[in-house]
């Protein structure tokens, strides 16, 4: 059993009820243990009372929460535009691709959704055979630099793979500005280039992005293709 050390002259009872100078006394320099430094700090915040807990909450967390301490959302008004109205009127009587196409355009006249509504756009012209519509709305999305730009630059090689243009997929991949990017979308990037680069019949650098890929983000799915990939080319040279 460990003996409990006598509260020094002068120490704040918050001290002593924390039950924090059972092993750990003050020191001769007066520094007290972290956990001194807590209760007091907590028996400072007791006695500041309610006012002082909810300017804590305006500071540090959200100002409405419920009672075992989850956050309650609350809807703030947004006025929809006309352009918006008018594409989700097409959008609910839309009952064939051309339909789809014409209610995405218009909702592309929007600023605030105009790279929503191409990212919908291109596929849906892409199905309907206008294959350079749905290259046009990629490159507009990918110039944007949204949460979709690596999507807009994959759908543009895609394309650029089905016109039977390799080369051009690698272009487009190896020209992308890949600031801000997030890791999933890093890690594709390399796996899509590695692929790339063996179709291209250089399978150095495709093993190399393989690498790459492997080392840099061995967590991510997309890390197991490449290591698939890179089992292929090692077995095949």
């Amino acid at each position: 059993m460990i003996a409990t050390a006598a509260a020094p002259s002068g120490a704040p009872r918050a001290w002593v009820r924390a039950g924090c100078l059972s092993a750990a006394r003050v020191t001769r320099r007066g520094t007290p243990p972290i956990c001194v430094v807590v209760a007091y700090a907590l028996a400072m915040l007791a006695a500041l009372g309610a006012p002082g807990t909810a300017r804590a909450q305006q500071l540090f967390g959200p100002s409405q929460l419920a009672a075992d301490g989850g956050v309650i959302w609350r809807a703030e008004p947004v006025t929809r535009s006309v352009v918006a109205d008018s594409a989700h009127a097409l959008l609910a009587r839309a009952r064939s691709v051309t339909d789809s196409i014409r209610a995405w355009r218009a909702l592309a006249g929007d600023s605030g959704l105009r790279v929503f509504a191409l990212r919908r756009l291109a596929p849906a012209l892409l199905a309907a055979g206008d294959s350079l519509g749905a290259d046009s709305a990629w490159a507009s999305v990918s110039a944007a630099r949204s949460i979709w730009t690596y999507e807009a630059l994959r759908g543009r090689a895609d394309l650029a793979l089905l016109r039977g243009s390799p080369e051009r997929a690698e272009d487009l991949l190896d020209r992308a500005d890949r600031e801000g990017w997030p890791d999933l979308d890093r890690v594709s990037w390399l796996v899509r280039r590695s692929e790339l680069r063996a179709m291209l019949g250089d399978v150095t650098q495709a093993i190399e992005f393989a690498q790459q890929a492997i080392r840099r983000y061995p967590s991510l799915s997309p890390a197991t293709r490449a290591l698939r990939n890179l089992e292929q080319w090692m077995t095949s040279q």
